[in-house]
C-alpha cells in the first residue's frame, strides 16, 4: 500500500476557489495559437465553481459497520452533508450506491479501507445510473452549428433549466469510421438502438428555456447538421462525492471500482484505487465530473475489453477534468471511447502500463480507442506514450499541449495476481517504442508544445524522429524508437494495410514540440506565434504546483528556442511517497 495522505482541508477549499477562477478566466486562450474550428472552451471542465467543502457529518460510522448500516446512513444523508467513515477496514459486500448531494469520506486513504467482497457493475457507484431512452429525442431544428450557445427543438415541452441534453447527428463519412477489419462498432453509440449510426456528440446543460429556444452550455464542438437529434438524459447523481479513502479490490468481479453513470458535477477525491478486477473508474454519459489528487495502481488482469484497468470515459461523456494523479502499472491509463468529447486530462503521472500477454510491449497510457471522440485535451501529463488507435474506429480534433510523451516504459512484477512489487526484475518494454502514435483513422490531431522521447530512446540509438504511412515502419523490431508515427492501422502494420495513408499526418498540426533525442523545435510554418501559452485552460499556476516551474514541460514562454523538461506535482510527490499533494 503507498503512503497517499489526504490534503489538509482547508487547503483544498483555498484550491477549490483559485482553480474555478483560474479556468474560468482561460477561455478561449488556445485560440491564439490554434485555428478555432480545433478548440473549444477547455476551461468548462471539471465541477463548476470547483469541488465543495462539505462540512456538515449527518452521521459518524465505525470500523467494522456492515454494509447495510453504511447504505442506510448515506439513503438518510440530508442534502451537501457528508457520511464519515472511521479510520479502520470495512468488508463492503456487493458495493455501495452514494445518492445524490452526498458525501462519503474516510480519514484517509492509509486509514480507512474498503475491501471489496462481491460482484457488480460497480463498486463505489454514483447514484442508480442511467441510460437514455432514444424515445425521448426531439429534433433540433435551427442553431446547432459550432460554438452556438442557443438552439431549437421541435419539442421543447419537457425540457427545463438545469436538464441535460445528449447533441448528437449521423456519422459524418468525412471524419468518421465506424468499420475496421476488427468489424463494425455497432455499441459505439452507447448500445441504445442507434447501432453505431450516432458516434460524434456531447452533453450539454440547458441554462434557459423561451418556447422552442434552448439556451446550453457548454457551446456546441462541431455543426450538427446531419440529422441533429436532443436526447434528454436524467441524471444518475449530482454533487455526489467520494474523498479520503480507500478501495481494496480482489478480483471478485466488479466492472469499475468506481462507476459514475449519468452523473453530474461529481468527484473523486483523494483516494486510493488499489487493484481492479475491470476499470479503476468508469464515467459514461457524465457531465463535468471531476478526478483528482488521487493514486490508482495495479490490476487482477492486465488485458484489453473489460479489464483495461483504466478511467474509462465513454458515451459521450463531456467536461470531464481528470487532473493530478498518479496511474501505475495498469493496462491502460485514461481511455477516451464511444464519443467521449471536451474532456480535459491534465497533469497527471502515468507509467510502467503491460500488457500481460505482451509484456515487452510499450503501452500507452493516454488512449483513444472507439469512436468517435473529440475535442478532447491532454495537457502537462508524463506518460509513455499517446495513442490513438484504429482498432474500433475514428477520433477527430483532439490536442495535446504541453506533456511530455516518453516513448519508453519499464514492467516488472507481478505480471498477474497480487503480490509484492519486484522492481529488482524489471525490465524495459522493447517494442511499439513511439512517443505519439496516430492512427490511420485519427485526425485534425494538434500537438503543441510537447517534449517527445526521453533519455531511454536516446540511449537506444535507434531512433527516427517520425514516420508516415506508407513508409515502412518496423514496430516490433526490438528497441527501433519513433518519436511520432502517423497512419498505420495497428502495430503489427509495416506500411501495407489497405487504409494505410498520410491523411492522418496532413490533417495534424505539429508545433513547437520539442524532440528530445535530437534537441530539436519542430515548428508549424503557418502559425506565426512561438510564444505560447502556459496553459489552454488554466489562466495561472495552480497552487498546488508549489515550488515547481510552471509550466512544465515545452518551449519557454520567454525565450521559445529553449525547452522546459521539468517535472509535475504528481511525480514529485509519487517519488516522494507523499501523494497526491506534497508542495
Amino acid at each position: 500500500m503507498s503512503n497517499l495522505l489526504p490534503p489538509p482541508r482547508a487547503r483544498l477549499l483555498v484550491l477549490v476557489g483559485i482553480l474555478g477562477c483560474a479556468r474560468v478566466a482561460a477561455a478561449h486562450v488556445a485560440d491564439a495559437v490554434l485555428p478555432s474550428n480545433r478548440t473549444i472552451d477547455w476551461s468548462q471542465s471539471g465541477v463548476p465553481g470547483g469541488i465543495p467543502d462539505r462540512s456538515i457529518i449527518c452521521a459518524t460510522i465505525d470500523a467494522g459497520a456492515s454494509t447495510a448500516a453504511i447504505q442506510e446512513a448515506l439513503d438518510g444523508c440530508k442534502p451537501d452533508q457528508v457520511v464519515l467513515l472511521a479510520a479502520g477496514t470495512y468488508a463492503i459486500e456487493g458495493g455501495l450506491t452514494i445518492p445524490s448531494h452526498v458525501v462519503l469520506r474516510g480519514a484517509g486513504p492509509q486509514r480507512t479501507i474498503l475491501n471489496a467482497r462481491g460482484v457488480g457493475a460497480g463498486f463505489i457507484r454514483f447514484g442508480p445510473g442511467v441510460t437514455p431512452d432514444t424515445a425521448e429525442s426531439t429534433a433540433i431544428t435551427a442553431g446547432a452549428m459550432a460554438k452556438s450557445t442557443r438552439i431549437t427543438l421541435a419539442d421543447a415541452s419537457d425540457v427545463g433549466v438545469g436538464d441535460h441534453l445528449m447533441v448528437t447527428q449521423r456519422n459524418d463519412p468525412a471524419t468518421v469510421v465506424i468499420t475496421t477489419s476488427n468489424g463494425t462498432c455497432t455499441w459505439c453509440d452507447g448500445g441504445i438502438g442507434w447501432n453505431g449510426t450516432r458516434v460524434q456528440g456531447q452533453i450539454v446543460e440547458v441554462t434557459a428555456v423561451e418556447g422552442h429556444r434552448v439556451s446550453i452550455a457548454p457551446a456546441l464542438y462541431i455543426s450538427y447538421d446531419r440529422d441533429p437529434l436532443a436526447t434528454q438524459i436524467d441524471p444518475g447523481a449530482t454533487n455526489t462525492g467520494v474523498e479520503d479513502l480507500q478501495v481494496f479490490m480482489n478480483d471478485t468481479g466488479f466492472t469499475a471500482n468506481f462507476l459514475m453513470e449519468g452523473a453530474s458535477a461529481s468527484w473523486i477525491r483523494n483516494v486510493e484505487s488499489n487493484y481492479t478486477d475491470g476499470d479503476h473508474a468508469q464515467l459514461l454519459w457524465g457531465y463535468r465530473n471531476e478526478i483528482r489528487d488521487s493514486y490508482f495502481h495495479d490490476a487482477w488482469t492486465h488485458a484489453p475489453g473489460r479489464t483495461d484497468a483504466d478511467i474509462f470515459i465513454a458515451d459521450k461523456t463531456t467536461g470531464t477534468l481528470v487532473e493530478n494523479n498518479v496511474l501505475r502499472r495498469l493496462h491502460q491509463s485514461v481511455m477516451l471511447n464511444w464519443g467521449a468529447a471536451g474532456n480535459v486530462i491534465a497533469y497527471n503521472y502515468i507509467d510502467e502500463n503491460f500488457d500481460s500477454a505482451g509484456q515487452t510491449t510499450l503501452f500507452g497510457g493516454l488512449n483513444v480507442h472507439g469512436a468517435h471522440p473529440m475535442f478532447n485535451l491532454w495537457e502537462g501529463n508524463i506518460a509513455p506514450k499517446l495513442d490513438a488507435d484504429y482498432f474500433w474506429g475514428s477520433s477527430s480534433h483532439n490536442t495535446a499541449f504541453r506533456n511530455w510523451f516518453k516513448g519508453a516504459a519499464t514492467v516488472h512484477g507481478p505480471l498477474t495476481g497480487r503480490k509484492p512489487e519486484q522492481p529488482a526484475n524489471g525490465f524495459w518494454a522493447t517494442q511499439a517504442l513511439a512517443a505519439v502514435d496516430l492512427s490511420q483513422t485519427a485526425l485534425f490531431y494538434s500537438l503543441v508544445g510537447n517534449v517527445i522521447g526521453s533519455e531511454r530512446q536516446k540511449a537506444l540509438g535507434k531512433w527516427t524522429p517520425m514516420v508516415v504511412a506508407r513508409q515502412p515502419r518496423s514496430y516490433y523490431t526490438t528497441n527501433n524508437s519513433y518519436g511520432y508515427t502517423f497512419g498505420y492501422a495497428n502495430p503489427s502494420d509495416g506500411g501495407g494495410d489497405k487504409g494505410d495513408g498520410d491523411k492522418a499526418w496532413t490533417t495534424a498540426i505539429v508545433h513547437g514540440d520539442y524532440d528530445f533525442v535530437t534537441g530539436a523545435f519542430r515548428w508549424n510554418a503557418g502559425i506565426a506565434r512561438h510564444d505560447l501559452p502556459s496553459s489552454f485552460y488554466l489562466a495561472a499556476k495552480p497552487a498546488w504546483f508549489g515550488s515547481l516551474a510552471w509550466p512544465a514541460f515545452g518551449p519557454s514562454a520567454a525565450v521559445p528556442t529553449t525547452a522546459l523538461v521539468g517535472d509535475i506535482p504528481a511525480r514529485a510527490c509519487f517519488e516522494q511517497g507523499k501523494m497526491p499533494n506534497c508542495l
